[in-house]
């Protein structure tokens, strides 16, 4: 695919520390990893708080990761190891599947367009950034918001518009 096809409206780049500092709290008060949690603070960065000029319609999403929620399974895992199944209480430990992370994405910004996830071979997630090229070119959708997060590392947003 021809990155030409499309416009890369904004695209930013969030250390870890940042996320870290900004002790991001999601809007419905959910319980979620942090995983989860850092998908969404790379949204809400990439359109600085203002969801309101998003066509929810006819853009779709795409998450994208190296890692996935690791820190998140481990803590899960050590908790079976040391309490076995009892220790796990599904109202204080969220589902850590990239479904569930792509799910909140989608709610967060009101997305009806085209989603999936991706575990991409590089920070710069050109899988995820070929699949939105795809998708715009066959008119599926009038642009996509791609967002890359590895849990304890760099984490990225772009916002993806078909070309005129």
């Amino acid at each position: 695919m021809n990155i030409s096809d499309v416009v890369i409206k904004k695209c930013i780049v969030i250390s870890h520390d940042e996320f870290i500092s900004n002790m991001f709290e999601p809007p419905n008060k959910r319980i979620m990893d942090r995983f989860t949690k850092k998908v969404l603070y790379v949204a809400y960065r990439l359109f600085d708080g203002d969801l309101s000029n998003i066509d929810t319609y006819h853009t779709g999403v795409v998450l994208s990761t190296q890692t996935g929620p690791i820190r998140s399974i481990k803590k899960i895992a050590h908790i079976i190891c040391d309490k076995d199944y009892r220790g796990i209480n599904p109202s204080l430990f969220p589902n850590v599947m990239l479904s569930t992370a792509l799910a909140h994405l989608t709610m967060y910004l009101d997305i009806h367009g085209p989603s999936c996830v991706f575990y991409d071979t590089n920070k710069d997630a050109p899988h995820a950034l070929e699949y939105c090229i795809v998708q715009t070119k066959l008119g599926n959708c009038e642009g996509m918001i791609d967002i890359h997060v590895d849990e304890n590392g760099t984490s990225m947003g772009r916002y993806i518009l078909r070309k005129e």
